[in-house]
């Protein structure tokens, strides 16, 4: 389980009111769930930083992507439970899954680039361009955007 410690001090401040759930499942499994609110942005990137972390996988990657997908399914989903995060690590990948209850609003993956001058739209297309491979799928009356870093 990860605790405040491994968080670090400014994560645990960030968490604070934010963190509604957190449990490893197994040593190599974390499943958190966040409050719904616009401080589940750091708390959630502050712990997939920690995981990383624990199993020397490297952080931007995984982080960036977890403060995108966070940030949609605040924007998007209009979530009234919880924004769910599910890390896993393995040898070969590690895989974050980010759910919200908003299975109809499942992103497109092959929607094309916003305009230039666009000021949002591109979330999806950054996780895209920093993970191995993204998939969309729903499950259990919640949509999950997962992304796998290849180690």
């Amino acid at each position: 389980m990860i605790t405040e410690s491994d968080l670090g001090g400014a994560a645990s401040t960030a968490a604070e009111g934010v963190l509604l759930m957190s449990r490893a499942s197994t040593d190599t499994r974390y499943r958190h769930e966040f409050a719904p609110t616009v401080e589940a942005v750091p708390a959630a990137r502050y712990a997939v930083r920690a995981i990383c972390s624990m199993h020397g996988v490297d952080s931007d990657g995984p982080e960036l992507a977890v403060s995108e997908l966070v940030t949609n399914a605040l924007r998007h989903a209009r979530i009234a439970d919880y924004v769910g995060v599910l890390v896993e690590v393995t040898d070969r990948a590690l895989d974050l899954d980010v759910s919200d209850p908003a299975p109809a609003l499942a992103p497109q993956l092959d929607r094309p680039a916003p305009a230039d001058d666009a000021v949002q739209g591109r979330g999806l297309l950054i996780v895209a361009a920093v993970s191995d491979h993204v998939n969309v799928f729903v499950s259990d009356d919640r949509k999950h955007v997962r992304a796998r870093f290849n180690r």
